[in-house]
């Protein structure tokens, strides 16, 4: 919690999620291309959206990576939570040998090469067809981030 928030305040900030599914194998993150809202149209960011009401912030990244992926994923781990001044983002990640995400939204589901995230625009794939991206600017710290554990070693 912000150190000038009360608890009404914070509990009535709008919640949100946002899962990274890694492919080690493949050398791969699952991250989908936005259409909305306005400030991350045409932009990659990990899967996620709103907490409904009633849902926790794991039921949320459940349901969120099985709309958006027609996916069905268990197993997501928390790793980081970031307060702003209107929303609160739960951050979780997962890793998998095989991922049958697919595009199942009009938001665009992509593979992005793990080795090309620090930059501003990242090559991905989707439909065989190699595509250079824009993501959000936080990916470049959070999504290595959720790539080291908790002792700071790199998770396998």
């Amino acid at each position: 919690m912000m150190p000038d928030t009360t608890i009404a305040e914070y509990v009535a900030k709008k919640q949100y999620v946002v899962g990274f599914c890694f492919v080690p194998n493949e050398g791969n993150v699952i991250l989908i291309r936005k259409n909305k809202p306005a400030w991350q149209e045409g932009k990659l960011n990990g899967v996620g959206g709103s907490i409904e009401a009633g849902e926790t912030a794991m039921q949320a990244m459940e349901r969120e990576w099985l709309e958006e992926t027609a996916e069905p994923r268990t197993g997501w781990e928390l790793f980081c939570t970031i307060c702003y001044a209107k929303a609160t983002v739960f951050f979780f990640r997962t890793w998998t040998t095989e991922c049958k995400a697919r595009t199942n939204t009009s938001e665009i589901i992509v593979r992005a090469s793990l080795g090309d995230i620090h930059g501003p625009v990242v090559p991905c794939w989707y439909a065989e067809t190699k595509l250079h991206l824009p993501m959000l600017a936080n990916l470049r710290y959070l999504i290595p981030m959720a790539l080291t554990g908790d002792k700071g070693e790199m998770q396998q």
